[in-house]
């Protein structure tokens, strides 16, 4: 089982406020061996969820925006499978050259 929250506090610009509301996911997973897991997670508690809200607002003037998402019935399905590809590592042999330092040369 696992939970997830996500939150943004409102932050302010130039006349400006951004929002966002507060994201809960909760998922239960089960793995079946080492290749493959399926997980579910679903969005409880919310309706609609704002993901941008801005408001700009001067003297004589305003504006809104928001975007909202309808998540009442909104849940996730994750199928994960291992086929692992590229997990040896095949080295090259080739010669290495190191750089070495004469200090009584020169100075």
């Amino acid at each position: 089982m696992s939970a997830t929250i996500q939150y943004d506090s409102p932050f302010l610009t130039y006349r400006r406020e951004n929002y966002r509301d507060l994201l809960i996911l909760l998922g239960l997973g089960k793995k079946f061996s080492d290749k493959m897991e399926i997980n579910i997670m679903y969005v409880p508690f919310i309706n609609d969820f704002i993901y941008s809200k801005s408001i700009t607002s001067y003297p004589g003037y305003r504006e809104e925006t928001s975007g909202t998402l309808n998540a009442q019935n909104l849940f996730f399905i994750e199928y994960k499978f291992n086929f692992n590809y590229g997990k040896k590592i095949k080295k090259i042999e080739r010669p290495v050259e190191h750089e070495t330092s004469n200090t009584s040369e020169g100075l």
